[in-house]
């Protein structure tokens, strides 16, 4: 597991987990010429129309021509392309980008840029979890949309791979709640803060 506490027990938490660069490149290399072939292909269904003409098979495209003309195929394949294209640009970016993927202390969390470029405050963090199938992510719900390299149409979470991370479900478990107890400090110190004035006029 990937997340470092200070050894000094005075010292706030800190948690620091860093991706696999192995699967970012791995990642990077599939869906760049992925994202590519998309869009070529969007733009020869839009110029060419008579493409499905004679087209057996991919009934979902054929049901899509049918109801919006070449038009409704073409968005299709270039939305799949720009949701290749953001995996794989955020993937080539944290390859050649060593920065962690997650810093979080009592104040917030700092993501890698390819993730969410700032800092972002405990206040704008919702819930912190796993989720996916197996479980297979950990998952950040926010207050607010954002955008980011991986998430080009914006988004209300940021989602990482377990695997990713190098981490299991179990030590994902064990991280969890060192993550809600951050959050919940970052909470208590700002009640702490608005009652201070209230409570010296006392």
């Amino acid at each position: 597991m990937n997340a470092s506490t200070p050894p000094d027990p005075a010292v706030a938490d800190v948690i620091e987990l860093h991706a696999k660069r192995s699967v970012d490149i791995i990642v990077a290399a599939l869906m760049l010429p992925l994202a590519f072939g998309q869009v070529w292909l969007a733009l020869f269904v839009r110029v060419t129309p008579d493409t499905f003409e004679g087209l057996r098979g991919g009934w979902i495209f054929l049901l899509i021509y049918s109801a919006f003309g070449p038009t409704g195929p073409a968005v299709v394949l270039l939305l799949c392309g720009v949701w290749f294209g953001s995996m794989g640009l955020g993937s080539a970016w944290r390859a050649l980008d060593r920065r962690p993927a997650l810093v979080a202390d009592a104040e917030g969390v700092t993501f890698h840029p390819a993730f969410f470029d700032g800092f972002m405050p405990w206040g704008d963090v919702r819930r912190i979890g796993i989720g996916g199938v197996a479980p297979s992510n950990l998952e950040f719900s926010l207050n607010r949309r954002i955008w980011a390299v991986e998430s080009p149409l914006t988004a209300l979470r940021v989602r990482m791979g377990l695997n990713y991370l190098g981490l299991s479900t179990r030590e994902a478990r064990r991280l969890v709640p060192r993550l809600n107890r951050l959050k919940r400090s970052a909470r208590q110190a700002a009640t702490a803060r608005r009652r201070g004035p209230d409570a010296a006029a006392r």
